[in-house]
């Protein structure tokens, strides 16, 4: 297992090469405050967008490890690096189990991020945040977010991690393209920000939001759902650049996970980050889990490097024989194709329903990647969000309210977003329940024209 993941964290998102130094600054600047670098006074000017760098011929100073999912690995990330007090930024709307399950009892205070979550696709371009991609962080407005911070802490240091979703983000969907992680990784650089990129829903990207959003949307718009179900899948090699593949220096420590795109009980998957930090994980995780579960190693091992196989590897290898297909990855990459093909014909269920009886409700946009539609109420159905919920539960219907997935951790926030999810449930059940929805949302709505 370890051998799979590290050679394929190495050939799809192997960063250029550097050393563990978000801590470890030059000696000009080892004095130098994270207030004086960009918060006023003497600031210095923001970095320019970083280009992608191309991959380095040498092994990055990177690691590769286990894990029994990517949960247990996060709260560990959480211990090794935050104090009790310390900031974790992260999207405004985020996975709820990092604030209410790790960060808030740890003492951690979530700190809210600006996000777009892209350009509407029923017509609707309230989303757009002025990238060319499928949404994500607003670097402008993590800038500004970490300033604030310094700004209010008495010490002038700035939060230590990132903690995102770029792909398929946990609520929203959104799929952060090329230019906007460029841009969030130059200002975590700036402010010496450690990132940690979340990415369980890599594998099932099945349409636009990698740099070609808005283009795609225009296609989306003139072509057909049979047109659009036609289009080449991205499999494994047509997936964008991590974070990680932007790692110049050290920062960014990547999760990912066989649950979404194997089986969800497997409770495998693996973390990359610097070296260092992967000693730390290995004996902080051994000490407490006792590392992943053996017999999900084996077979999942079995699975990969046995019943898969395919490609010039030899017997047994990435690449042996019994994969039916050439070249490393290749039996993998025909299950994560399946894949994408039946999330992307489930996102287009869930969007033509909501396009049939959630039009002038509310407003979304077309998942490309992920299990998720994210969707706002409209104007008037706002301050009666959660009513109209509470009706569409009486009816059968159960979504997520958008104050469930607040990084605030608070349920009572006002909130006029939901989470739709179309990972398990039928074709049938997805048009009857978006239906239903629908038909409560009118239905609150004509109260509220008769009071």
């Amino acid at each position: 297992m370890h051998s799979w993941a590290a050679r394929h964290v190495l050939e799809q998102h192997a960063p250029p090469g550097g050393v563990f130094g978000f801590e470890k600054e030059s000696k000009a600047k080892k004095n130098e405050t994270a207030a004086e670098r960009g918060a006023g006074g003497t600031a210095a000017p923001p970095l320019p967008p970083l280009p992608l760098p191309q991959q380095s011929s040498l092994p990055p100073p990177h690691d590769v490890m286990i894990t029994n999912g990517n949960n247990p690995t996060l709260e560990a990330v959480l211990r090794l690096f935050c104090d009790r007090g310390d900031d974790l930024l992260c999207e405004e709307y985020t996975y709820p189990h990092v604030a209410e399950s790790l960060a808030l009892p740890a003492g951690i205070v979530p700190c809210p991020v600006a996000c777009d979550v892209g350009s509407g696709s029923n017509g609707d371009d309230e989303f757009d945040g002025g990238y060319d991609d499928g949404g994500g962080i607003r670097p402008e407005a993590l800038d500004a977010a970490i300033a604030a911070r310094v700004a209010a802490r008495p010490d002038g240091r700035a939060p230590k991690l990132l903690y995102t979703v770029p792909v398929g983000q946990n609520p929203t969907g959104a799929v952060a393209g090329r230019e906007r992680r460029q841009k969030v990784y130059a200002v975590c650089r700036k402010w010496g920000v450690a990132i940690v990129e979340d990415d369980p829903y890599y594998y099932l990207q099945y349409g636009n939001g990698d740099g070609d959003g808005k283009a795609k949307k225009k296609k989306e718009e003139e072509g057909s759902e049979e047109e659009e179900q036609q289009q080449p899948l991205k499999g494994l090699h047509g997936l964008g650049a991590s974070y990680l593949s932007l790692d110049v220096d050290g920062r960014v420590i990547r999760l990912d996970s066989f649950s979404k795109v194997l089986f969800p009980g497997v409770r495998l998957g693996w973390a990359t980050a610097p070296r260092a930090v992967i000693d730390k994980l290995v004996c902080h995780l051994h000490g407490v889990a006792l590392g992943a579960p053996p017999l999900a190693q084996v077979l999942t091992s079995a699975l990969l490097l046995r019943g898969w196989g395919g490609g010039d590897d030899g017997p047994g290898g990435l690449g042996g024989p019994g994969g039916g297909g050439a070249g490393p990855f290749a039996g993998f990459e025909r299950h994560v194709q399946t894949m994408q093909r039946e999330y992307r014909r489930r996102a287009s269920v869930a969007h033509a329903a909501a396009s049939r009886h959630l039009a002038g409700l509310a407003s979304w946009r077309r998942p490309a990647a992920g299990m998720f539609l994210w969707a706002t109420l409209a104007a008037d159905l706002a301050p009666v969000a959660d009513a109209a919920l509470a009706r569409a539960r009486s009816a059968g219907v159960v979504v997520v309210p958008g104050a469930y997935a607040h990084c605030s951790g608070d349920r009572e926030r006002p909130c006029a977003c939901f989470r739709l999810s179309f990972a398990g449930a039928s074709d049938e059940a997805l048009e009857e329940g978006i239906r239903r929805l629908g038909a409560a949302l009118r239905a609150t709505r004509g109260e509220m024209a008769t009071e």
